[in-house]
């Protein structure tokens, strides 16, 4: 066995074939067949079905996959840290992220990165928080940022930094100092869609409030804060947003805060990965560089 086999394997998998794997690697489709006739050979058994759909891993065929997945990030991280040294650290970091750190968060933390490590690239994919985790799981990604954890226990959650929801109106809006429910009740309401950890914690904030989520006025259901927060900025409604997002246009008097008589619930935002996966030394440099950057920041 040696890291061209495991290779040729770890992409026929990942791309459901042996030509696109071929393509990939700038190696022939019967060298990819090779390699995985030879791994069968040294194993003993079926590791790969072919279907009219693509490939299908056996059960042995799943359990090598997750080796071979971390042998190679281990080659990587070996070749990432000798190289290093020599101050050559360059790679591609890609990221799953959930709205709130891909539209605010992550881009502040990229600027600070790339003037530390100038030869390292980004690939971000914003999703939903389950989609996030969706693609953590199928292995399509190996980091993610998410808003809220799942309950399956096949994922690693890493804190990186919490934050508070806000509830807000337009910036001109004549917000009653008492009968906040009735005012919630009685104007349209604006919410993220399913599976996002916004609504999520925005609908565990209005049931503090003693506002039943289900009996409100759903004017909207978009799929970013960006667009709820310029919608509220708009006067389509008042929604319940992440603080972080809604910063800017606070600042500007373009949405106003409705006081509550609650302490906000915080939620945390965190890197999730595979349980048992080692990430690649690219993606492990950058978790270490979000460390000390939110250390940093609050000192």
């Amino acid at each position: 066995m040696d890291f061209k086999q495991l290779e040729a394997y770890i992409k026929t998998i990942e791309l459901s074939g042996f030509s696109k794997a071929a393509e990939e690697l700038f190696i022939s489709q019967p060298s990819v067949s090779n390699y995985i006739s030879s791994l069968e050979k040294e194993f003993g058994t079926k590791l790969i079905i072919r279907t009219r759909n693509g490939v299908k891993l056996t059960k042995n065929g799943k359990i090598l996959y997750e080796y071979a997945k971390n042998i190679i990030s281990l080659k990587e991280k070996a070749f990432f840290s000798i190289k290093s040294r020599s101050g050559s650290t360059e790679g591609k970091i890609e990221i799953y992220a959930s709205s709130v750190p891909a539209h605010y968060i992550l881009p502040d933390i990229m600027i600070d990165f790339n003037k530390v490590y100038p030869n390292m690239r980004f690939s971000i994919f914003q999703s939903d928080t389950e989609d996030v985790i969706s693609n953590i799981l199928a292995q399509n990604c190996e980091l993610g940022i998410v808003g809220s954890k799942d309950a399956s226990n096949k994922c690693n959650y890493k804190f990186i930094l919490a934050e508070e929801l806000v509830l807000i109106s337009p910036g001109d809006a004549h917000i009653p100092k008492n009968g906040l429910e009735s005012y919630i009740y009685s104007e349209n309401f604006i919410v993220r869609e399913e599976g996002s950890a916004t609504k999520y914690h925005a609908e565990q904030l209005l049931k503090k409030l003693g506002i039943k989520p289900e009996k409100l006025k759903v004017i909207a259901q978009l799929s970013d804060s960006q667009s709820i927060i310029h919608a509220v900025s708009r006067g389509l409604g008042i929604a319940v947003v992440s603080e972080i997002a809604a910063r800017e246009h606070i600042k500007n008097n373009l949405i106003s805060v409705i006081p509550v008589d609650i302490e906000m619930p915080k939620r945390a935002f965190y890197f999730v990965k595979k349980n048992d996966s080692i990430l690649s030394p690219q993606a492990e440099l950058f978790t270490k560089f979000v460390y000390d950057y939110f250390n940093r920041l609050t000192g």
